[in-house]
């Protein structure tokens, strides 16, 4: 039955590719989106895994182990600008793309690069699900709605009819690999996070960074992966019948 635990094993690889593939999909419009990247392994085969042979004596034992899913990475090229004219959408427009906004969510600090904020009814800049937008001197950014209000291009509140100017939290991680998704388009770091310096912030009110999934990249993968689940299930189905004819053949004779 190896063969068949084998093409199992890809089977199963290519579901959950899929899978990855139709959240990306699904965000194509979430602004500030970073598409994920499944990384397939190959395995070696279980007699090589246990000690008992050798990579590359091209004997049936070196026939290989299937794949599996090693890890998912997260792509952060930078999206597109689109303007919308809305005050409180933002976008970070660092030529590198590893400046991110700062949000509490829980007592928990978190990052995005979404920067579709609205000001809730107690006159909080907020996330879309509601979490508050940090700012620089690490409390919520609180607007008064008496007055009109702007950001600006370095990302600070400005409201000169009270007197209020107010930076937005901008950091940036010592690296990438250092965050992992953590639902909703945010990130969470596990590394330090070092303030960007005013003079290197770059935000352009009014716009907001698209997605860096494409569709029709994702519709390419998607073909492709399905075609090679359909393989693995049609092997374990030919494999399925050659053992019900053996079996048939056995109890024959």
């Amino acid at each position: 039955m190896y063969g068949t635990y084998i093409s199992a094993s890809g089977a199963d690889t290519y579901n959950r590719y899929l899978e990855v593939i139709a959240n990306n999909i699904a965000n194509v419009d979430t602004p500030g989106f970073r598409r994920e990247m499944p990384i397939v392994k190959s395995y070696f085969s279980e007699a090589i895994a246990q000690g008992q042979a050798s990579p590359g004596i091209g004997t049936i034992n070196d026939v290989g182990g299937g794949i599996g899913m090693f890890e998912t990475v997260t792509n952060f090229e930078a999206g597109q600008a689109v303007k919308t004219g809305i005050d409180t959408d933002l976008m970070l427009a660092d030529p590198r793309g590893d400046h991110f906004f700062v949000v509490d969510r829980g007592g928990q600090q978190m990052l995005t690069r979404a920067g579709n904020f609205l000001v809730n009814g107690d006159g909080q800049l907020v996330t879309q699900a509601g979490d508050p937008v940090m700012s620089a001197g690490g409390g919520p950014i609180q607007i008064n709605p008496n007055f009109p209000f702007q950001f600006n291009n370095e990302g600070a509140l400005l409201q000169p009819a009270a007197n209020l100017r107010v930076n937005l939290a901008v950091v940036r991680p010592n690296s990438l690999n250092d965050l992992t998704h953590a639902g909703s388009n945010l990130f969470q770091a596990n590394g330090a996070l070092a303030s960007v310096a005013n003079d290197e912030r770059s935000v352009r009110p009014g716009f907001l960074e698209t997605s860096s999934a494409r569709p029709v990249q994702e519709m390419v993968d998607m073909i492709k992966v399905t075609r090679a689940y359909e393989a693995n299930i049609r092997m374990i189905q030919q494999q399925d019948g050659i053992t019900e004819s053996l079996l048939t053949r056995v109890l024959r004779s």
